[in-house]
């Protein structure tokens, strides 16, 4: 009995995946059929109508009721369409010849079936059925005032009153009714149509930020690296060892933008195709902190700044090392990029009882509001050159965004480009589970 009921109340659910719009239509029509036939059965004992007429619309009643059986539990559609249209013709006819034609309550009906039909029948047939059954109309209307003889009228005109008022609010509930649900319906599609627009304007520009890095941000440091190595070709062969070593240098530091450009884009990829698998395990978070320092260090010391660690030995937390790794990485090369020489950077732990916030700190030259709102939106060009003109893609903080989420936390931006608070620079802080 429970799984009957819970089929009858998917009338108001959502559509599965496998079930079209036409069919589950198909399905509300038939319940409502059903049902307008034993209500009005009821209606029609009150107004003392005959026990013929009762039983031939219980008869279709019952038939409704087996189509409704065929159509939403044992998914038989196609096959029922025309028959349906038939049987229900068939009591639209006897309807309006015993219910007094045009006079009674037959309209009612008729307008509910002819809206009935139409949503009924795929989109094809929509203007073939309304023509039918605009010309079904004409008939009937030509037979009520050509062969008056036909009709039968009420008894008299209490019971044509209470048949009118009663079939008017039967009316008024069932278009209700319809109207409900396949509004419901139609917001559903809507909402679905959205979601697949969102998913691909997301698509196309994930794209356009892989080709434009491609295209430019992954080939400028190899074309400095070319540059300066053809440089020092020619000066070794010309034996002027001047300027070799700062030569080498941006060759090296090319070289790292290069390869940070690269790791940033090789785990994108994993992370955009699925690839990424996320595998939590207990770790001491300060032992990722001081080895990613120890990476940057180098760059650090070329622009003289110093990186400040506070937080305590062996702090626990569940996480995947490699993830908050590459969070660290490109939030510490950030701070690093837009801090100017001798400045400071700052990595703080602080926890409670359920997770860690990791936060990196700079004294540099901050984020004007209007840029904090792109910084992790992957469709928004944020990249900006750093204090010595380091180049970036953008691409760093979209990853770390990507791999907070996928441990259950959040990240956020505090900055300052002014000064006002009494501390200029960027705060950017993410929080981890500890278990």
């Amino acid at each position: 009995m429970r799984k009957i009921v819970r089929k009858i109340l998917l009338l108001w659910s959502r559509d599965s995946e496998k079930e079209v719009f036409e069919n589950k239509i198909f399905n509300i029509v038939t319940f409502v059929g059903a049902f307008t036939c034993f209500f009005s059965i009821m209606i029609n004992i009150f107004i003392d109508i005959s026990f013929l007429v009762n039983l031939i619309i219980g008869i279709i009643g019952i038939i409704f009721c087996v189509f409704f059986y065929l159509s939403f539990f044992r998914g038989i559609v196609k096959p029922l369409i025309i028959p349906f249209q038939i049987i229900g013709v068939l009591g639209l006819t006897l309807n309006w010849i015993y219910f007094q034609g045009i006079e009674g309550s037959a309209p009612f009906f008729f307008f509910i079936a002819v809206n009935v039909f139409i949503f009924s029948n795929s989109n094809k047939k929509y203007w073939s059925v309304l023509f039918i059954y605009i010309s079904f109309a004409i008939i009937l209307i030509g037979i009520h005032y050509l062969f008056p003889e036909w009709i039968i009228n009420y008894d008299n005109e209490t019971s044509r009153r209470n048949d009118l008022s009663l079939s008017f609010i039967i009316a008024l509930f069932l278009m209700g009714y319809a109207t409900l649900v396949l509004k419901k319906n139609f917001d559903l599609e809507r909402s679905k149509t959205e979601q697949k627009n969102k998913e691909l304007h997301e698509l196309n520009a994930t794209k356009d930020k892989f080709f434009s890095i491609i295209s430019h941000d992954l080939k400028s440091p190899f074309n400095s690296i070319i540059g300066f190595s053809n440089l020092l070709i020619e000066q070794v062969k010309e034996k002027d060892y001047e300027g070799i070593e700062a030569y080498a240098k941006y060759i090296q530091d090319s070289s790292q933008r290069a390869m940070n450009l690269l790791l940033n884009l090789l785990e994108w990829s994993r992370s955009q195709t699925g690839r990424m698998e996320y595998n939590p395990e207990y770790v001491e978070i300060d032992g990722s902190i001081n080895e990613v320092i120890e990476l940057l260090s180098d760059s650090a010391q070329q622009k003289s700044i110093t990186i400040h660690r506070e937080f305590p030995p062996n702090m626990i937390a569940f996480i995947d090392k490699a993830m908050i790794s590459t969070i660290l990485r490109n939030l510490i090369s950030n701070a690093i990029k837009f801090t100017n020489p001798g400045g400071e950077i700052i990595i703080s732990v602080m926890q409670n009882q359920k997770e860690m916030i990791v936060s990196v700190a700079d004294n540099g030259v901050g984020i004007r509001p209007m840029m904090i709102d792109k910084l992790f939106r992957i469709d928004e060009s944020s990249s900006t050159s750093g204090t010595q003109d380091e180049l970036g893609t953008g691409l760093g903080l979209i990853l770390c965004k990507e791999f907070v989420e996928k441990h259950g936390g959040n990240i956020r931006v505090e900055s300052d480009p002014d000064g006002k608070s009494g501390r200029k620079g960027s705060k950017f802080s993410f929080t981890i589970p500890k278990s």
